[in-house]
């Protein structure tokens, strides 16, 4: 899946509907020339994968690139647009037909803005709390909202919460100390250890300890799905947990030597063990 902006698509259309127009005296070369149209008009068709309308254009590329080799200054005859414009024509009939068995899937927003749960993720956070994250959780965090957006709030759920328990294995590592952390524990593990250390803020070992029992528990179990109002809530009540344990003391005091680290090559545990 890549993000192809509307007006990409649009451009085809008016593009084709310039050529459609040509008249003689046109220049052939230049910025906004016909010749410029005409590549423009192949680019945008190789972008967006219409292959059966870029190979109706193979007539019209050629006879374009004939009418640029005469070089700058040189213009339309009234011969040469009349063919532009069947050549045209005959590019918007396939152009139709293509398009008609075709779909855009639009992404809307929900509480929050699509762009946001598609790529712009770290505005969901405080600020450099997301560019501070392990690699391995950014992953996470960035799919579950793309689910959001997609509509998978079940899925939505799951990337979430691994998201999170990556940070909180990074948090715990931080203020435990990591030689004690082992990747693999369970999430229970790491709430045991947090309640025995005497740095650790109550607040935060309690709002994750919450979440193990209410929703990363339960969201292992087919029996669990979500709904997408409820995965836009957990999300929220991720978000803010993740923002306390990276702007907590512990976390900022420890900024080298952290246990899963930022590094992409990062080698994600599989499976969980169930607790």
């Amino acid at each position: 899946m890549k993000t192809v902006p509307i007006s990409r698509i649009m451009s085809c259309g008016v593009i084709v509907h310039f050529l459609k127009g040509a008249q003689p005296g046109w220049p052939i070369r230049g910025a906004d020339s016909l010749a410029a149209n005409v590549s423009r008009l192949d680019r945008v068709l190789q972008e967006l994968r219409m292959e059966v309308t870029r190979r109706s254009c193979g007539p019209l590329l050629a006879f374009a690139g004939d009418l640029e080799s005469r070089g700058d200054g040189a213009h339309l005859s009234a011969h040469e647009a009349q063919r532009i414009r069947e050549m045209a024509s005959a590019v918007e009939h396939t152009l139709s037909a293509e398009a008609s068995s075709r779909s855009a899937y639009v992404v809307e927003d929900t509480r929050y803005p699509a762009a946001r749960l598609m790529g712009e993720q770290h505005l969901l956070f405080a600020v450099g709390v997301y560019a501070d994250l392990p690699a391995v959780a950014q992953q996470d965090l960035a799919e579950g909202t793309k689910c959001i957006a997609l509509g998978l709030p079940t899925a939505a759920a799951f990337h979430i919460l691994r998201g999170t328990e990556a940070v909180l294995r990074e948090y715990c590592a931080r203020v435990c100390g990591g030689p004690h952390c082992k990747i693999g524990s369970p999430w229970g593990t790491f709430i045991s250890m947090l309640r025995q250390e005497p740095t650790a803020e109550p607040s935060i070992t309690d709002a994750l300890d919450s979440i193990r029992k209410f929703f990363r528990n339960p969201t292992l179990h087919p029996d669990k799905c979500y709904d997408i109002a409820e995965a836009q809530d957990l999300l929220g009540l991720c978000v803010d947990i993740v923002d306390r344990m990276v702007r907590s003391g512990q976390w900022q005091a420890r900024k080298t030597g952290s246990f899963l680290g930022a590094s992409a090559d990062f080698k994600r545990p599989s499976p969980v063990p169930k607790e």
